[in-house]
């Protein structure tokens, strides 16, 4: 039987309004043409944080502190919480409704098939993942503060977690015709963390403390793993979710350039929105 064909684009590294203008412009391109579904994995210069769609960006972040030490923050399309990307590499998959099928017709549902390929792809290190488990826990104050906490301080279900600490966060986001999900994968410990650029200065320790706690870069997975350690690259990596994409879902990853359309539609939303404070100032 001939396999089904995706899309895969490496894009490489590129600032945080380019990147979420190009990628709801890969989303609005492939609900509007019925394009196949389509994997991004690209990376971000300067230093910069995505806020979720719905999240408040002043209990987020410290904005002065952000553009004191130049690091950019955006929007993202999809919900979730703050997360700082520069020491990670991210994903976006967006799909129309045409391959629901596949990828599953529930937001649960794709988001454990597409969890199921990461795990495939971590397998090409012989690094065991597993999906986070969401424990109920007693009230207290600073339960009540992860409602505004960095993502990877908190997990929601199928997130891959290695050693009981999460290396992947995901957001999805669902609309009539099809979806986009976006996810960071922690690649090491970089010198800045989002506890610094918390605007709650009395919490800024805990935050600090729990992150190293709850969350693990690869590069440290792979440390614990000497005989995998000299074996990790971005360009292996890149070739793992590849495969374990391909794998799980008996698919082709077809690698594209970006298109005409696509470059000329992402240059029409960073000017209307991506660019703009009404979008990433808005909550």
């Amino acid at each position: 039987m001939k396999k089904r064909i995706w899309r895969f684009l490496v894009t490489g590294k590129n600032n945080a309004f380019f990147n979420m203008a190009l990628d709801e412009a890969l989303l609005f391109l492939c609900l509007e043409q019925k394009l196949p579904p389509t994997l991004r994995l690209y990376q971000w210069e300067p230093r910069s944080v995505s806020v979720g769609y719905s999240q408040k960006i002043k209990e987020a972040v410290d904005l002065n502190l952000c553009e004191n030490k130049k690091i950019d923050v955006v929007r993202r399309i999809t919900g979730g919480r703050a997360v700082l990307h520069g020491d990670d590499l991210t994903y976006s998959l967006c799909s129309s409704k045409e391959h629901y099928k596949i990828l599953g017709e529930g937001v649960k549902n794709t988001y454990e098939k597409i969890s199921l390929a990461f795990l495939f792809a971590l397998e090409h290190f012989h690094i065991k993942g597993s999906w986070t488990k969401v424990e109920r826990k007693n009230k207290n104050e600073f339960n009540e503060y992860k409602m505004k906490a960095p993502c990877f301080l908190s997990s929601s279900r199928y997130e891959i977690a290695v050693n009981g600490k999460k290396l992947i966060g995901s957001a999805q986001r669902r609309f009539k015709d099809g979806f986009i999900q976006q996810g960071s994968i922690l690649l090491r410990r970089g010198e800045v963390d989002l506890a610094e650029l918390s605007p709650h200065k009395e919490q800024k320790e805990i935050i600090k403390k729990s992150l190293k706690k709850s969350s693990i870069p690869l590069e440290e997975v792979m440390g614990k793993n000497r005989q995998d350690a000299s074996q990790f690259s971005l360009d292996k990596l890149t070739f793992a979710i590849k495969a374990g994409f391909e794998n799980f879902f008996s698919v082709k990853l077809l690698q594209k350039e970006l298109t005409k359309k696509e470059l000329d539609l992402t240059k029409k939303l960073l000017k209307k929105k991506y660019l703009c404070s009404d979008w990433n100032l808005r909550c």
